[in-house]
């Protein structure tokens, strides 16, 4: 219809051109938009994945702590209920070191009286001898008859010479407080009481029944747990020093060995009666 009017078939490509350039933009745009809409429900997809994840882990984060918080509670219980137990122990053995000291406390004083009555007994029987002696020597010597014995001491029975020794070098010790010496104080014993050397250890361990050692760090325990008691303000090192130990860590183990606590938990447990 066109034919030969070229204004005319110009303007129909002009706007034929223009015509497809609005549909091929039309069409890049819906691309576009549908290309953002796939992309964006995409995204929102995945957002929601990774809440749910999130949200699982969270659940899961919030069942570990609560295991670990039940843990800890169960855990927290068993240690104060075994505190709570140990303490009354150690109340209830603390009260029985007081009262065993008490009683070897006690025991010394009987011991002291009896050596302090045998001593007495002693001189009064040596006066006697003495004076018997002198009647003797004034009076007429009479012969001797067959059925009148011959004045002679008597044996005395070995074991009660060995007590006595045992009880007086017992005496020594603790009434001279020779236990707090740091070095052994075997050899001045042995020489001021003139005892034999093989002999020595033998009292000990028969009467003792332990050797002269672990006899010592007895008596060394024993102080301790009084100077705990009455200077509560002491250092656990000072004392074991001022008991004759020489290093606190073999302190620390013979009191825990002897009275099943530490020096600490004796002294805590004193505070608690």
């Amino acid at each position: 219809m066109g034919l030969g009017n070229y204004k005319a078939a110009a303007q129909t490509y002009r706007q034929m051109y223009t015509l497809s350039d609005s549909l091929r933009l039309r069409e890049k745009r819906n691309g576009v938009l549908d290309f953002a809409t796939l992309y964006e429900t995409k995204e929102k997809e995945a957002q929601l994945v990774e809440q749910a994840a999130q949200l699982r882990e969270h659940r899961i984060f919030l069942l570990f702590s609560a295991c670990v918080i039940g843990l800890l509670g169960v855990l927290l219980w068993r240690n104060v209920r075994h505190s709570r137990i140990v303490k009354a122990k150690n109340r209830t053995m603390a009260s029985k070191i007081d009262n065993l000291l008490e009683y070897k406390e006690e025991l010394f004083r009987r011991k002291e009286e009896n050596l302090q009555l045998a001593e007495q007994l002693q001189a009064a029987e040596s006066e006697l001898q003495q004076r018997d002696k002198a009647a003797r020597l004034l009076a007429p010597q009479a012969p001797l008859t067959e059925n009148e014995p011959s004045v002679s001491d008597e044996p005395s029975d070995s074991d009660d010479i060995d007590r006595a020794l045992f009880d007086k070098l017992e005496r020594e010790i603790i009434s001279r407080k020779l236990f707090l010496q740091p070095e052994s104080p075997r050899e001045g014993l042995i020489e001021q009481m003139h005892v034999p050397q093989n002999k020595f250890p033998k009292l000990f361990k028969r009467y003792a029944h332990t050797n002269f050692s672990q006899y010592l760090n007895n008596l060394r325990l024993d102080y301790a747990t009084r100077m705990l008691k009455e200077h509560p303000k002491y250092t656990v090192e000072t004392i074991s020093q001022e008991c004759g130990f020489k290093n606190p860590p073999n302190f620390y183990k013979l009191f825990s060995e002897q009275f099943s606590m530490t020096p600490a938990e004796y002294r805590d447990s004193r505070n608690l009666l």
